[in-house]
């Protein structure tokens, strides 16, 4: 099952609530909590649109070669 970002995000904050919270939760590690939930947020966001397309790979890779040849071997690498 793929996780959502958000589900991740809350996750990731859930994990650290647990970590440090262990002897009672005060404002400061929700406030923590919060900021860290955000952030991987904003990281998975930004790390998003540094992403390429297949289409746009396939592109980049055809300057180098065979166009037929390379597409099988990108079909051969890439992620299901």
């Amino acid at each position: 099952m793929k996780e959502t970002l958000e589900e991740a995000a809350y996750q990731a904050r859930r994990d650290y609530q647990d970590e440090v919270g262990k002897d009672g939760m005060n404002e400061c590690i929700m406030f923590d909590a919060m900021k860290i939930q955000k952030g991987f947020e904003l990281g998975a966001k930004w790390q998003q649109e540094r992403s390429y397309s297949e289409e746009e790979v396939l592109e980049m890779l055809n300057h180098f070669g065979n166009e037929e040849y390379i597409k099988q071997w990108f079909e051969q690498f890439k992620k299901k």
